[in-house]
């Protein structure tokens, strides 16, 4: 906003909406509904159907995920 590339109008008016995620390692029960997430976008993205076993999703959901959603999908 300082060097002029952001609206400083539209920075106070974003700002005021403050929007909390709690990471990963604390919601584990949505692992699930996460990679589904992603795997319907790799499935756009490429034209094939993915699939991730139970036991996959399981690991992923015991695993500490210290980058968050952005570790996941990469």
């Amino acid at each position: 906003m300082k060097e002029g590339s952001f609206r400083q109008d539209l920075y106070f008016r974003l700002n005021v909406v403050r929007v909390v995620s709690p990471p990963l390692s604390e919601r584990g029960e949505d692992m699930a509904l996460v990679v589904n997430h992603f795997l319907q976008r790799f499935e756009k993205e490429y034209g094939r159907a993915f699939r991730v076993a139970q036991s996959a999703i399981d690991l992923l959901q015991r695993y500490d995920w210290p980058e968050n959603v952005r570790e996941l999908a990469a």
